[in-house]
């Protein structure tokens, strides 16, 4: 019954997983466009080509496309989702998974690269800010309460089943004790 119990949540956490890392990757690109935009706008100097715009863009999908892909990549394995430990926070965002913490950190950086190659390093890369809204129907709020709340039930049905387990072979070398 336990190990049932423990590979249904399993599988909702790494679905879950799943669907995160899907909404980060597409906001991810959303951040890359719009922070090189911005800068674009409010650089003073000599006004490019639309050629050159046209690379400009391009070389900003093509970076934020690999930085989608290396978050992906980071994300995928199903033991990222289903053995992390749930913080103490009432409600932590999901940049308090250690993973995507990390996978938030090297975005950033690449960010950062891609502005200095662009001549645009002037200033720090604005730090990434989740997303609130709703991305292909998704709420990254919504799925992050349900990922901690599911990750929060692994760990109470994982302790029980430990603690019956410890009750069961105690009882198993009671009853040896009494046979023997």
């Amino acid at each position: 019954m336990d190990e049932t119990a423990l590979q249904a949540i399993d599988a909702r956490l790494v679905d879950l997983g799943r669907r995160i890392r899907a909404l980060l990757a597409a906001d991810l690109e959303t951040y890359f466009v719009e922070t090189v935009r911005e800068r674009f706008v409010r650089a003073p100097g000599a006004e490019p080509t639309d050629d050159d715009l046209r690379r400009l863009k391009a070389r900003t999908r093509a970076a934020a496309s690999e930085a989608s892909a290396a978050l992906g990549d980071r994300l995928a394995a199903d033991a990222v989702w289903t053995t992390a430990r749930r913080p103490e926070t009432a409600e932590p965002p999901i940049s308090a998974h250690p993973t995507v913490a990390e996978a938030m950190t090297d975005a950033e950086r690449r960010l950062a690269a891609l502005l200095a190659e662009l001549g645009h390093a002037d200033e720090p890369a604005p730090a990434w800010r989740l997303p609130v809204r709703f991305i292909d129907g998704e709420s990254l709020p919504v799925l992050t309460r349900s990922y901690w709340k599911t990750l929060a039930r692994r760990a109470g049905t994982a302790q029980q089943a430990e603690r019956r387990d410890v009750a069961s072979a105690a009882d198993a070398r009671r009853r040896r004790w009494e046979e023997a």
